[in-house]
């Protein structure tokens, strides 16, 4: 995705824009974490984390576009990735998510 929406002289601080977020979501994330667990049960913690996958997934599905790009070479790696459709993928990880509050 950064390499598709970035100029190329400017991937490198897009890669580590990116790259700065996710590691601070996981410095901070267990900081909140243990901050919150006092507050609140534990469970629903994990409820708030599911609801919140949930949503990035449906976000996910809904704005973010896929680019296709055509190759003439077959790969023979390429059957294997048929098997898995994204979407699918991303709903069954979505419904998952969402019988943990069941």
């Amino acid at each position: 995705m950064i390499a598709e929406s970035v100029p190329k002289n400017k991937r490198g601080i897009a890669y580590s824009g990116f790259e700065l977020f996710v590691i601070l979501g996981i410095a901070i994330g267990p900081a909140i974490g243990l901050m919150l667990i006092p507050r609140v049960e534990i469970r629903y913690l994990f409820y708030f984390t599911s609801f919140v996958t949930f949503l990035c997934a449906i976000a996910r599905i809904l704005w973010l576009k896929e680019t296709h790009h055509f190759r003439t070479k077959i790969n023979k790696f390429d059957s294997f990735k048929s098997l898995f459709n994204k979407k699918l993928l991303l709903t069954v990880l979505a419904l998952s998510s969402l019988f943990l509050y069941l």
